[in-house]
Formats: C-alpha cells, structure tokens, sequence
C-alpha cells in the first residue's frame, strides 16, 4: 500500500475507527507533529505523540499503531499514566502495548522500566503489566534487579512476579537473591 502524510484529526479518525464493529465505546485520540497512514490500519506518528484513551493516556516521541494486531509501540521517552481508581505511571526506553477487542491486556516497558504509584514503586530492566477487566492483576519484573518500594519496606530480586487480583496486592514471588528490608513501627 502507498503511505501519505495525513493531518492528526485525519489519523485519529483513521486510528479510531474499527475493522468490525466496536465492543466497547472505547476510542483512541492521537495527535503528533507528525502522522503517516497505510491502509487505515497502519499508523506511525512522530514529534510529540500524544495517544488518550478512557484507561490511558500515553506520550512519546514516536509512536507506531496497528489496529489489526490492536499493538502500538512507543519510543524515546515514553510515558504511560493509568487512569481509573489505581492510577499508576509507566515509564521506559521502549513501552509496548497490546489489547484485545480495545481493552488493554498488557503493557511492557523495556530499559531503565519505573512504576510508581500512590503506594509502590517498581523498578527493573523490564516490566511487564498484565490486565484483566481494565485493572493491573500480574506484575512481572526482571532484568537487572528487580525493586519493589512502598513506605513500609523494600524488596530486591532478580525477578519479581507480583500478583494483585483487583489491582489489590496479594502475592510477591521473589526469585534470585531476594532481599526484603521493613522499616520498624514505633
């Protein structure tokens, strides 16, 4: 197919606009210096993307969508901030996100990977965030050592695994040279 530089109202109709009808009235808002085209599937966006949807609201230097796949990879500084009850803020060298029938499954930040939240902040080479019905239910963290900080304590390992059904902590699997430090209640 041929590619043609698009206005960003022209790529965002193209970038809401489903293959089959929607399941949900989710949609996706993006604006960027730059916005290219193919297929009214295929988007790649450059200079200040900014992608909004209902449960995010993500910003990047470049951005690339596929609508078929329901995948879009961000780059150079992106930033992704949960929206809803938890809110949470993602950040990374590269951010993956994939969904299905336009509800988010997952999210991957790759290099230097920070969440914070109001209560913990992860860190580590990789995050990687599962989601069931809009709301964060798996953590894994690897990589270089994995840390998980709240006010209480802290926890390092080679790799986290943290499952919060809910988005309610209720397990950390620790693997590697785990360590936990808690701060004493007086």
């Amino acid at each position: 197919g041929s590619s043609a530089p698009v206005s960003a109202a022209a790529a965002a109709e193209v970038a809401t606009r489903p293959a089959a009808p929607p399941a949900s009235t989710d949609s996706v808002d993006l604006r960027a210096d730059l916005v290219v085209s193919e297929n009214d599937s295929l988007v790649w966006a450059s200079g200040n993307v900014i992608i909004e949807r209902s449960d995010l609201r993500a910003t990047a230097d470049s951005a690339t969508l596929d609508q078929g796949r329901e995948f879009a990879r961000l780059l150079r500084e992106p930033v992704i901030e949960g929206r809803g009850e938890r809110q949470f803020t993602l950040v990374g060298t590269v951010v993956d996100l994939w969904s299905k029938q336009q509800k988010l499954e997952r999210v991957r930040a790759d290099g230097e990977a920070k969440v914070t939240s109001d209560s913990l902040t992860l860190t580590g080479d990789t995050i990687d965030l599962r989601f069931v019905a809009q709301e964060i239910d798996r953590v894994f963290v690897w990589g270089t050592r994995g840390v998980a900080d709240s006010p209480s304590q802290r926890l390092e390992a080679d790799s986290l695994d943290i499952r919060m059904p809910g988005q309610r902590l209720r397990e950390v699997h620790a693997l590697g040279r785990a360590i936990t430090r808690s701060t004493v209640d007086t």
